[in-house]
């Protein structure tokens, strides 16, 4: 059974009600440990908080977070680069109780209520890993393919674009990084409140490319 860190980053990334950009925030802060589990060349990665994220938007404070990393080490597996990476593992599927699941992300207020099904396993195919860390939500937004997008037309136009990505990286202590990375894009003008957020899964499964 490997160890591995769950990484969860508060960041901004959203306009303000007159348009203007606001600053972009964002920390990373070590969360609890996930775990690994080996079962017959698959990789079963099991998330925090089930795979959870659920935020909410005000006016007065902005988004109360705004990505969750989720990354793994393949150091003892003896995985040190893409090519590596793919000749073992060709898609990365979410996971519930040995059946696949659906991430679902959505939009929830008195006014704006939406929400989205990701039913395209491409979404998770391993060919479309980027190389590179994801530490901010500028490396987030370079890297991430956006699924959905939200609209709403109160006095102003509002806008949420939900996405996913999974990027490669080696780390100081020469490990082998996959991460997983979910995260918003807000483009909010009203003075409106809502929660937003999804669910990808409880667990991730690296499909064996044999």
């Amino acid at each position: 059974m490997l160890k591995t860190i769950a990484v969860a980053s508060i960041a901004g990334m959203l306009s303000s009600s007159n348009g203007q950009i606001i600053e972009n925030v964002s920390r990373i802060h070590k969360n609890e440990v996930s775990y690994i589990d080996k079962y017959n060349d698959e990789e079963i990665v099991s998330l925090d908080n089930e795979g959870k994220f659920d935020y909410h938007y005000s006016p007065e404070t902005g988004p109360q977070i705004q990505a969750t990393f989720w990354q793994w080490s393949f150091g003892s597996e003896g995985i040190s680069n893409n090519e590596e990476l793919l000749e073992s593992y060709s898609q990365m599927l979410p996971y519930a109780n040995g059946q696949r699941y659906t991430p679902t992300a959505y939009i929830r207020s008195e006014k704006w209520n939406d929400s989205y099904s990701l039913i395209d396993p491409m979404a998770f195919d391993l060919s479309n890993v980027k190389e590179g860390r994801v530490e901010s939500i500028e490396d987030f937004a370079e890297k991430a393919t956006w699924f959905w997008q939200a609209e709403y037309k109160g006095q102003y136009y509002n806008q949420v674009k939900w996405g996913v990505s999974i990027s490669t990286y080696t780390d100081d202590l020469n490990r082998f990084i996959l991460q997983f990375t979910t995260g918003f894009d807000l483009e909010i003008k009203d003075d409106i409140s809502f929660d937003f957020g999804g669910q990808i899964a409880p667990e991730l499964k690296l499909i064996s490319a044999k």
